[in-house]
């Protein structure tokens, strides 16, 4: 009976996986190992050139691991990059809507093949049962940009932003369910060489 008393004090921290568990109907608790693993796995996904995706099956493999079929991105941050004012999308617009839909984003990126060098280094990873709240710095070289859609003819300009990914997870094991990921998408697109300015009731004023 004694030894079972001091091990009361346990339950303050097993409750909140049990609470998470249950509401997910999962049969699992997401370990420190099995969180770094995803954070650490996951977010270099995200930056490799459509020609590995391509040629190495690896990384649709890694996709099918990592993500849930019904996986869904949201980033306002990506949205704006992706298509600037004014034709960015309204916030909270899904990135992608599936795993299907974001890999082929990745094949289709035409972006990355201009970006050299890259580097996707995890500050943070926290995580309880089911979610993993991760901070990062990615970093990389323009290997070219051309004056096609606003950009710059600019070679060798470095690139970086810092921002973090919230990730909720289901099933057991472990995929990710849904991603809200957020950067500083303005000093990305400056660097990016997109044209930045201030144009609220004065749209001329922007002219290049």
């Amino acid at each position: 009976m004694k030894a079972s008393q001091e091990l009361l004090w346990l339950l303050p921290l097993i409750a909140p996986c049990v609470t998470a568990t249950s509401s997910w109907n999962d049969q699992c608790c997401l370990t420190d190992s099995q969180a770094n693993y995803i954070a650490r796995t996951w977010l270099p996904l995200n930056v490799k050139p459509p020609s590995a995706w391509l040629t190495n099956p690896y990384y649709n493999q890694t996709a099918d691991k990592l993500l849930a079929p019904t996986f869904q991105l949201y980033s306002d941050s990506d949205n704006y990059v992706g298509a600037p004012p004014p034709n960015n999308p309204p916030p909270g617009t899904v990135t992608a809507a599936s795993r299907a839909d974001w890999i082929e984003q990745q094949v289709d990126n035409e972006a990355n093949p201009d970006i050299v060098n890259i580097t996707v280094t995890v500050l943070n990873i926290v995580h309880d049962c089911n979610q993993i709240a991760t901070r990062w710095r990615y970093e990389g070289y323009y290997q070219y940009a051309g004056p096609e859609d606003g950009l710059s003819d600019v070679a060798g300009n470095q690139i970086g932003a810092t921002g973090f990914d919230y990730l909720l997870l289901g099933g057991c094991p472990k995929q990710i369910v849904t991603d809200y990921r957020e950067f500083n998408s303005l000093e990305f697109s400056y660097e990016l060489g997109q044209y930045i300015c201030y144009q609220r009731n004065n749209q001329t004023r922007c002219a290049p």
